[in-house]
This record gives C-alpha cells, structure tokens and sequence, in this order.
C-alpha cells in the first residue's frame, strides 16, 4: 500500500483525521474502487448500494448505521 495526498476542505480533512481507522480503511477501499475503473461517482455509488443490498442492508439498518455516526 502506497500513502497519498488529496486536497480536500479543511472541515473534510477535520472529520477524516478523526474517522477510526476501520472506517479510513473503507474509504480508501471506496476511492480504490472508483478509480479502478473509472466511471461516474453516481454510478459507483449506485453499483455500492446495489451490492449492499444483496448483502442483505436494509433501509431500516442503514438508518440504524447513520444514527450511530
């Protein structure tokens, strides 16, 4: 694994260095995945939500994950 640097806002860069690192670790796997093949962001959020949906979450348990945040 190689480390980067991205500009983002200063508020963006706060609440990241404060993510656990679980949670860097699924945004990094997130930018991984749509730089592999580049496409849309919508589309690779809608491909996200489609395969989270096959794994089973629900509306009601994506609401539970957001409430805990």
């Amino acid at each position: 694994m190689k480390v980067i640097s991205i500009q983002v806002k200063d508020d963006a860069a706060e609440k990241i260095e404060k993510l656990s690192n679980e949670k860097k670790e699924e945004l990094s796997r997130f930018i991984e995945l749509w730089v592999s093949k580049p496409r849309p962001l919508l589309q690779v959020m809608e491909e996200i939500g489609e395969y989270a949906a096959k794994q089973g979450l629900t509306q009601k348990k994506l609401d539970e994950l957001l409430a805990d945040e």
